[in-house]
């Protein structure tokens, strides 16, 4: 990473004032509104059977991309409509408001399969870019700044475009499936510890125990309570399904040392064929590490999904992951199914 003793500020020059793109076949351009929340969730879900068919994001975490309190919607947002007034490209960049070790401009950037070689994707990114160097050289901190996205290995139009740009290829990530139906590994806690449905009351201890565990991951910074109890509050959250471990401290009050995480969002089940989970976190507070106890609450967790009629549990992990994550899922029995990478420019 950079390192230096000159703000973002000082160091990126930015253009003073940001456009929206001029007109082009047939499509124009303005700012995102709460009433586009429904179109870019059906674009999305068009340029995902494409792009990523193996993950979509759900209408209410389109909404709550949309109407986040970190976007600044008139300036951190665009959509493209054609002559019919469909929605047929949009993007969206964001300041990261967790900024412990980087100050990340992070963006996305979506055109209809149908509109693609149109030169649409261009003049986005050309947006997307010009309002990230803005963001980044808004900030007096002398971190390094990234402007960041991710993208899945099977959208090649959009790799192809980011290389040509200049972007780094930083960091590879696999997707991982876990068939539960199959027998699952019984993996015991080790004395002293107790696993419990996740819930409200575990909410900050939680958080807690996540920003500990994620310390020397990728890029990782730590949540907020509002960004965690934000992401709580999502229908796809799914507390029956998630759980944590408990273990005394040294005053022999105990705490959470260890959690694993699930999502549900059913309209992936139709498009994938089925029922599965998906675990946006797995993890164990660096003190507690080397108990197994990650590879018990997953068992945990997997028989759960069982129990629960789901099929199979998905998750992304880094490739490179400093604690061996990769291989702890492949003895538990998951598979790699698909990458991506986290692809950026680094100031």
């Amino acid at each position: 990473m950079t390192s230096t003793t000159q703000s973002l500020s000082e160091r990126i020059t930015a253009p003073a004032e940001v456009r929206f793109p001029q007109p082009l076949a047939g499509v124009t351009w303005r700012p995102m509104t709460v009433e586009d929340v429904k179109p870019v969730f059906e674009l999305r879900r068009l340029v995902g059977r494409v792009d990523h068919p193996s993950y979509s994001l759900s209408l209410e975490e389109i909404e709550h991309e949309i109407t986040a309190d970190e976007l600044d919607r008139a300036h951190d947002t665009v959509i493209g409509i054609d002559a019919d007034g469909r929605a047929v490209a949009y993007g969206i960049v964001v300041l990261q408001p967790s900024q412990a070790t980087l100050v990340r401009s992070a963006f996305e950037g979506h055109v209809h399969p149908d509109h693609r070689g149109e030169g649409l994707d261009e003049v986005l990114l050309d947006w997307l870019e010009d309002r990230g160097l803005q963001q980044l050289a808004s900030s007096d901190k002398t971190l390094p700044g990234w402007f960041v996205t991710a993208v899945p290995r099977q959208a090649e139009e959009m790799l192809e475009l980011l290389r040509g740009r200049g972007f780094d290829f930083r960091r590879n990530w696999f997707e991982l499936v876990r068939d539960v139906t199959e027998p699952i590994p019984d993996i015991p806690f080790p004395a002293g510890a107790r696993v419990e449905t996740y819930g409200p009351q575990w909410a900050e201890q939680t958080r807690i125990a996540r920003n500990d565990a994620f310390r020397d991951h990728f890029a990782s910074q730590p949540l907020t309570s509002e960004e965690w109890l934000s992401h709580d509050s999502l229908p796809i959250a799914r507390a029956d399904l998630s759980y944590v471990v408990l273990m005394p401290d040294e005053t022999g009050e105990e705490q959470v040392v260890a959690f694993a995480m699930t999502d549900i969002n059913e309209h992936d089940w139709d498009q994938l064929g089925f029922r599965f989970g998906y675990i946006p976190y797995v993890g164990v507070r660096r003190d507690w590490r080397g108990m197994k106890l990650a590879p018990a609450v997953l068992s945990h967790l997997l028989n759960a999904y069982r129990d629960a009629g789901l099929v199979k549990a998905v998750l992304d992990v880094d490739a490179d992951s400093p604690t061996g994550a990769v291989e702890l899922y492949e003895r538990i029995g998951f598979e790699k199914t698909s990458r991506s990478v986290s692809v950026l420019k680094e100031y």
